[in-house]
């Protein structure tokens, strides 16, 4: 099991977009992801 943590932006489409090289092919793996946030949404207004 590898852990890779990322951080990103979430456009205002509200998607997440995510590239994450993992040096694997033709393999199945199994993605757990925890969203943690940096700032309160409440201070970016």
């Amino acid at each position: 099991m590898q852990t890779i943590i990322l951080q990103s932006h979430v456009g205002s489409d509200g998607i997440l977009h995510l590239d994450v090289p993992v040096n694997l092919t033709d393999i199945e793996c199994k993605i757990t992801m925890v969203l943690e946030l940096i700032k309160s949404i409440s201070n970016t207004r």
